[in-house]
């Protein structure tokens, strides 16, 4: 079983070959989602600090700075209530 190199609110550089990314080279974000495919490669959800958006990148385009975020910095930890009726439709609970 596959290790993953991140782990979730590790703070990262992105550091990307691809065209479509470069302009995000040198930024700073958190991992906040982690997956791995079925031929065992990672990918990551990382929130940018400098725009405040959300990208994904695999595992060879961020680097480790050592340092960490934590869990409140980015979920308020509020909730709500769905209530799926019989036909699959789902309501916010009042």
């Amino acid at each position: 079983m596959a290790k993953s190199k991140f782990d979730f609110y590790e703070i990262v550089i992105v550091n990307t070959n691809n065209p479509k990314k470069s302009k995000l080279n040198g930024e700073k974000g958190a991992i906040l989602g982690i997956t791995e495919n079925k031929d065992h490669l990672f990918f990551y959800a990382v929130h940018l600090y400098q725009d405040s958006i959300t990208y994904s990148f695999d595992e060879n385009e961020l680097e480790k700075t050592g340092e960490f975020d934590c869990r409140e910095s980015f979920y308020s930890g509020n909730s709500v209530t769905v209530i799926v009726n019989e036909k699959g439709e789902g309501n916010f609970k009042s």
